[in-house]
């Protein structure tokens, strides 16, 4: 398995040519077109799909979702401005208004969250200053990424200085994640992480989700068909969730923009779920029905 190289100082003339043959060469399999056709005409998406087509191909001929490839392709190199662009400027529009919504509502002194596939932590940093900090905030970021868990906590011991958020990173895979406590989480959530699993791992992954959350699950999603993706919609998901006693509380597909500096933005079909843990009565009920 080797080192991937940078996928930034590949031009764009470079990618277009890629992309280009790629289509021809798999035209029976691979579809860029949007869900919603009117956006094959906006220079913004097809930026996108061409960017994302190179990349996930780049990815995946190195097996990109291992373990041990997140070993070999480790970077350290840590910029707190870079991290704090990523959290308010590339990622102004990301949507979690859902789960700010359902923490901020819930009176409870204190408050837990788990993230999964938190990455270097900028979208639990996100989430964390939207939040009302008259409550005391516990954050766990997990990752199989080492570098990225690393840059997750010298970001957040810069940023975060209120003493009513405590938080900590674990370097681990979710699959062999266990606390103590079953139910350890008031909030779980997870973001652009499900997409690339097969349907084996995704059924695995929302169970653990359900067993590690008290209240509620939050999932924001890639909607689009890029390669190598295994977009899903409401319904797929709930199929996994009821089975856990999880029923969806409100969704959404929303086209979301991630800014870029200088240049168009990338802009994404995505999928937004809350889901909340049903009551014992409720759960009863509907096996009755």
């Amino acid at each position: 398995m080797k080192k991937l190289s940078d996928k930034n100082s590949i031009s764009k003339t470079a990618k277009l040519l890629f992309f280009i043959k790629y289509i021809f060469s798999n035209l029976f399999t691979f579809s860029f077109l949007p869900r919603k056709k009117i956006r094959i005409f906006s220079i913004n998406y097809l930026s996108t799909v061409i960017n994302y087509t190179y990349n996930r191909k780049l990815y995946f001929d190195v097996n990109y979702t291992s373990e041990k490839w997140h070993k070999i392709n480790e970077n350290n190199n840590f910029d707190f401005d870079e991290w704090k662009y990523n959290i308010f400027d590339k990622r102004r529009h990301l949507a979690i208004k859902f789960l700010v919504n359902e923490i901020n509502s819930n009176n409870k002194k204190k408050i837990s969250i788990l993230e999964v596939g938190c990455g270097a932590g900028e979208v639990g940093a996100k989430l964390i200053s939207k939040l009302n900090l008259d409550k005391k905030i516990s954050y766990i970021g997990l990752d199989i990424s080492k570098s990225e868990i690393e840059k997750g906590k010298k970001g957040f011991k810069k940023f975060f200085k209120n003493k009513n958020v405590i938080w900590k990173f674990l370097y681990q895979n979710f699959f062999s994640f266990n606390l103590r406590n079953k139910h350890q989480f008031d909030y779980v959530f997870c973001v652009s992480v499900l997409e690339m699993m097969n349907e084996t791992q995704t059924r695995k992954f929302i169970n653990k989700m359900c067993d590690n959350s008290k209240n509620s699950i939050f999932i924001n999603e890639n909607y689009e068909t890029f390669l190598k993706s295994n977009p899903r919609n409401h319904k797929d998901f709930n199929k996994y969730f009821v089975k856990n006693n999880f029923q969806l509380y409100k969704h959404m597909y929303k086209i979301q923009k991630i800014n870029r500096k200088n240049i168009r933005w990338f802009e994404f079909m995505r999928i937004i779920l809350l889901y909340k843990k049903m009551k014992l009565e409720k759960s009863v009920n509907n096996e009755n029905l």
